[in-house]
């Protein structure tokens, strides 16, 4: 087929969609699998399998019968609804809405009844701590709340002061002699770091210097002889060592103090004083603030402390920490009852939309319903329409069945020769093989223990029938059909099944068929056309290529 561009130019079809469409308007694979028949494949061919019954279902011109239950099972679900409705469905969700409405109008009605309620309750909690109000500022009780923040504050307030306190107190002990030194602040610095320089060396030396002579000793006295030196030689290096030894402190260490004189005896307690001549001048400015800081800690420590004092009225305390509490309950049930209203307001508003928009949906409803009384007959009609189809289709398929069986049975029975073991062939209505014995037991094929060529005989015997029975019957395309048989039974398949009148094309081999052997001769009459296929080259090549010559292995027709 070719397709028309706007400037007439045929173009070749390149929709894979549309080819499969195509070849399966022609060919469905459905019938494929019979037709297009390669036997070596086929052994394990399951007639049961839901393709295959399919394919028998269009070979024998079934389908049609399924096709139009199909139609009228569309018609009922889908095309008579669509029209109508959808059955008693419409009818049955019209009433559900209008007793959800009534049971709506009910809920309203409730929710307000509850929401006067608790209105007056509402007012009633308002008047209730109105006069609460009246009582605390009558005999003017202490608030416990207010009593329980300046006691905090007051607690915070003395936490405050004492720090300011210890941080004055440092800054008057050390901060302010540091200060004092002003320029000899650098000088006092510095000494303390000559003194710990000069105490590290003196520590270094005094580690060394009363060990020189007992390392002289044992560098020197019993060596061994061919190490043995001079009595001169041994002084020159005693005296070299020993200057060698004094050289690691002596002369001293530029930068250092002559002697100490500093009283801090450890150079930890130098370090500690130098770091505070370096660090802390800078507190002694804040000596001020950290004063009047106090001072305003003082103040408001002191008007804390006035306040708490009117509060020593145990009674009024008392019976102000009664009305705070009633107070504190009246509001929390005023809360909770705001919040109740606020719900019941929020479920009457939502069920009056949805009153609204289920009074428009009723409506429409009850054109569909009207509607749906008018289709019910034409539902009726389709449905016995679609049983009758059902029932002519299961009778069909019984009779061409029991056609099959037989036509099977008796080219198998014939082809294989087991007449004197079994005398017929049954099939049920999911295809499964049985196998009736002369004695007029049944046996399963599988049971059977038939050989790969007599599984093979059924299986060609099977396509022959579909082939007599068929509404619509293309040529038979096999392959390899006899590889798998005898010798006696090769002639009956070719004389029975493929060169019976039918129009079948055999790819065989010179092993199945030999060219120059009688089986040829047999059949060589009812042959129309022979080819020979001939590979040349190597397959992996371009050059590759399949001669045809019209002969059977170099025998001409």
């Amino acid at each position: 087929m070719l397709k028309r561009t706007p400037q007439t130019t045929a173009l070749p079809i390149e929709d894979e969609q549309t080819i499969q469409n195509l070849r399966e308007t022609f060919m469905p694979r459905h019938l494929a699998r019979f037709f297009f028949f390669d036997a070596e494949r086929s052994q394990s061919l399951q007639l049961n399998e839901r393709e295959i019954i399919e394919g028998i279902s269009r070979i024998l011109g079934l389908h049609s019968y399924t096709q139009l239950e199909n139609e009228l099972n569309k018609l009922i679900k889908s095309k008579i609804p669509a029209r109508y409705g959808t059955g008693s469905e419409k009818e049955r969700l019209r009433n559900q809405l209008v007793a959800e409405q009534q049971r709506d109008e009910d809920d309203i009605k409730t929710y307000r009844q509850d929401i006067e309620e608790k209105k007056r309750d509402l007012r009633d909690i308002q008047d209730d701590l109105a006069d609460i109000e009246d009582q605390l500022r009558s005999i003017g009780a202490v608030d416990p709340v207010e009593l329980l923040r300046l006691n905090k504050q007051r607690d915070e307030i003395k936490d405050g002061r004492a720090r300011l306190e210890t941080d004055l107190k440092t800054a008057w002990e050390a901060a302010l002699p540091v200060a004092l030194l002003g320029p000899f602040r650098q000088q006092l610095h510095d000494a303390l770091q000559k003194e710990e320089r000069r105490r590290d060396w003196e520590n270094r030396r005094s580690s060394v210097e009363p060990k020189i002579p007992k390392i002289k000793k044992k560098v020197f006295e019993n060596t061994p002889i061919e190490h043995t030196l001079s009595t001169s030689s041994i002084e020159f290096y005693k005296n070299r060592l020993e200057e060698a030894l004094k050289g690691l402190f002596h002369p001293p260490e530029e930068g250092i103090a002559a002697s100490i004189f500093i009283v801090p005896e450890r150079n930890e307690l130098s370090i500690r004083i130098r770091e505070q001549l370096h660090s802390r001048p800078t507190a002694v400015a804040n000596i001020a603030s950290l004063t009047n800081e106090l001072d305003r800690k003082e103040a408001e420590l002191t008007d804390i402390n006035r306040k708490l004092s009117q509060f020593q009225d145990e009674d009024a305390l008392k019976k102000g920490k009664e009305l705070h509490e009633q107070r504190g309950v009246l509001t929390s049930k005023r809360e909770h009852i705001e919040k109740e209203l606020q719900e019941l307001e929020a479920k009457v508003y939502l069920l009056k939309s949805e009153k609204t928009a289920r009074e428009t949906r009723i409506s429409t409803l009850n054109k569909e319903v009207d509607a749906l009384r008018q289709g019910k007959n034409l539902n009726t009609l389709a449905h016995r329409y679609r049983e009758a189809a059902s029932q002519i289709k299961n009778q069909a398929a019984v009779r061409l069945r029991e056609k099959i069986s037989y036509i099977v049975g008796d080219l198998w029975l014939d082809i294989a020769e087991r007449g004197l073991e079994y005398r017929a062939m049954n099939f049920d209505k999911n295809w499964n093989c049985y196998l009736m014995k002369a004695d007029g037991t049944q046996l399963d094929w599988d049971s059977a223990n038939t050989s790969a060529g007599q599984r093979q005989v059924r299986i060609l015997a099977f396509t022959e029938a579909l082939r007599r029975l068929a509404r619509f019957v293309p040529p038979l395309v096999v392959d390899t059909p006899l590889g798998r048989l005898d010798r006696e039974i090769k002639e009956n398949v070719l004389t029975r099944l493929y060169l019976c009148g039918h129009q079948s094309i055999i790819l065989t081999t010179n092993s199945e068929i030999p060219p120059y052997e009688p089986l040829f001769d047999k059949i060589a009459s009812k042959l129309a056309r022979v080819y020979t296929l001939t590979p040349e080259g190597d397959e992996d090549s371009q050059s590759y290529q399949v001669r045809i010559t019209e002969d059977y292995f170099k025998h001409v027709l």
